[in-house]
């Protein structure tokens, strides 16, 4: 299979940006805020198994996640 198509598939943008983001906040419970999935989302590249990889490993109310946003932004460049 063509890897680069599979990982294209899973990103997502537009219209269903609104409902990834929505099913995301339904996913965590009330854990997290939009913003905070919003931003999880732009970190992952728009990739949302990423972006639920990110809410449920950093701790957002200690405020590590700006951190770890910054910190893969860097090792992006």
């Amino acid at each position: 299979s063509d890897v680069y198509g599979q990982a294209a598939s899973n990103l997502v943008a537009g219209t269903t940006l609104e409902s990834t983001v929505q099913q995301i906040l339904d996913m965590g419970g009330g854990s997290w805020d939009r913003e905070t999935v919003i931003r999880a989302l732009r970190a992952a590249f728009n990739n949302p198994e990423r972006a639920v990889e990110y809410l449920y490993s950093v701790s957002t109310q200690l405020g590590y996640f700006d951190s770890f946003v910054l910190m893969l932004v860097g090792q992006c460049r």
